[in-house]
């Protein structure tokens, strides 16, 4: 199998539209399924990882891996490298699942996951040197399948 990330994206914006280990996509992908309270993903939860939070009767923090953790974990990291991953909220009653970023973590667009709903991130490198990574809320997976229906 060839090694993940090993071609950077170039920009940040070019990652947003394409992921850099894209012939390894349906190999490297993990899910995990969460069932404590306000819980902290470790890296290979996160990157290129469904998560299903579950079991909670209230709102849930979900906290990411610091971004030290995450370059760390991505083979030839580079500014650009990216990878996604994937959200849902799995719980039956009050509460969303809200992303919280660890160190080094920057959120943006959607960041609560709403009770039923999933919702897709993509996970961008900005800095490989001193670890910083954005994580951008791509897309409601329910809206999505609404597009397609409608």
């Amino acid at each position: 199998m060839a090694t993940r990330f090993t071609t950077a994206q170039g920009s940040e914006t070019d990652a947003i539209n394409s992921v850099a280990d894209l012939a390894n996509f349906d190999t490297v992908f993990s899910y995990a399924a969460v069932t404590s309270d306000d819980p902290t993903l470790t890296v290979a939860q996160m990157v290129n990882g469904i998560v299903k939070v579950s079991g909670q009767t209230s709102a849930q923090d979900v906290t990411t891996p610091t971004a030290a953790a995450v370059v760390a974990a991505i083979p030839n990291c580079q500014v650009g490298s990216s990878f996604e991953f994937t959200l849902q909220n799995g719980n039956t009653s009050s509460g969303a699942v809200t992303v919280v970023a660890g160190s080094g973590v920057t959120l943006t667009g959607d960041t609560a996951v709403p009770i039923g709903q999933t919702q897709i991130y993509r996970g961008i490198v900005t800095n490989a040197t001193t670890a910083a990574v954005r994580l951008v809320g791509l897309l409601n997976a329910n809206q999505m399948v609404d597009n397609v229906t409608s």
